[in-house]
């Protein structure tokens, strides 16, 4: 068992660039006993996720034709109060989740990444908390689209999707200093979140998140969570812009109750942006990615000698590279 989990990481790693190059989103709607739903598939290197929806009145949601970005904001938190669709999500990371499961029980493979003192695998990998969440979402859902003509009929053409609601997930794993502890938390948010694709002009995905998050383990604080994420490609865009043709991502925790007296005033900042390239390639768009930033936690550091982690908790930074390619 043992060296067929090696063999798979392996395999994995081997066909880590090709996974982030042909990271790729699917979804359909279709009508169910006159209420409507569908399903979204999302398959990437650093997060991959699975999703499926219902509407929950016996009527067909309207698409949006011309969608700008503030507009579908204020019309999804607007909407709030009156949440009309149930969504069920499974997530995971395939990045952090080789990177802490090597670091955990491979140390010595993982190791084997290190170049003058860092780490490149745990560089690329680190940022998720979890190597894989449950979630459910309770809120609205706005379709974007536009008209085409298809065999002489006019059609609604699906470009994306945008969820606005309370969620809540779950799991049984923490990573802690990139090292996996059985945990089993809860996490409730209010968010805002979609993706919209116009071939040829722009594709946007936008994560916006508060909440708190609650653990079993007392390695893990309880925490107040602030996330903010949004990804834009512009195809045509050529010129310098620090949102167009940019993906950027902040994250803070905030301990909360008794976890205050045991930690500062944040225990977990990260900082990501990367800036793209997008060029034509034999007929077809491509934008190249390059993107770093940084993470810093408040943690108990991990001693692999001993295999414990250390009484108290220090600071500890992480420098994190975010290639990729989009198309």
């Amino acid at each position: 068992m043992v060296l067929l989990f090696k063999r798979l990481i392996l395999i994995f790693i081997c066909l880590l660039p090709f996974t982030i190059l042909h990271a790729k989103s699917f979804n359909f709607r279709t009508s169910l006993t006159g209420y409507e739903s569908g399903m979204t598939v999302s398959l990437g290197a650093y997060q991959s996720y699975v999703n499926s929806y219902i509407y929950l009145k016996r009527r067909s949601a309207t698409p949006i034709l011309k969608p700008q970005e503030t507009l579908i904001y204020s019309y999804l938190v607007s909407r709030l109060y009156k949440p009309g669709y149930l969504l069920f999500q499974a997530t995971i990371y395939p990045l952090a989740t080789v990177s802490s499961q090597m670091e955990t029980f491979y140390p010595h493979e993982f190791n084997r990444f290190e170049v003058m003192g860092w780490n490149i695998l745990r560089s690329v990998g680190s940022g998720p908390e979890e190597p894989y969440a449950l979630s459910l979402l309770l809120g609205n859902l706005a379709f974007f689209g536009n008209k085409g003509e298809i065999n002489g009929k006019i059609r609604l053409n699906q470009l994306g999707s945008a969820m606005a609601g309370i969620l809540i997930s779950t799991g049984n794993f923490h990573l802690h200093d990139n090292i996996r502890i059985n945990d089993r938390w809860w996490q409730t948010e209010l968010i805002l979140t979609g993706n919209l694709k116009e071939p040829d002009k722009r594709k946007i995905f936008w994560n916006f998140r508060i909440g708190t998050k609650f653990h079993k383990n007392v390695l893990a604080p309880d925490v107040i969570v602030l996330a903010l994420q949004r990804n834009h490609t512009g195809w045509n865009y050529r010129g310098i812009s620090f949102v167009r043709s940019s993906i950027v991502r902040y994250e803070a925790h905030f301990p909360i109750g008794s976890e205050r007296r045991r930690s500062p005033f944040t225990i977990r900042q990260l900082l990501t942006y990367g800036k793209k390239v997008p060029f034509k390639i034999f007929g077809r768009s491509i934008a190249i990615q390059l993107g770093g930033g940084v993470l810093w936690e408040w943690v108990r550091k991990y001693d692999h000698e001993n295999r414990m982690f250390e009484l108290k908790e220090s600071s500890h930074l992480v420098w994190l590279i975010q290639p990729g390619i989009d198309f």
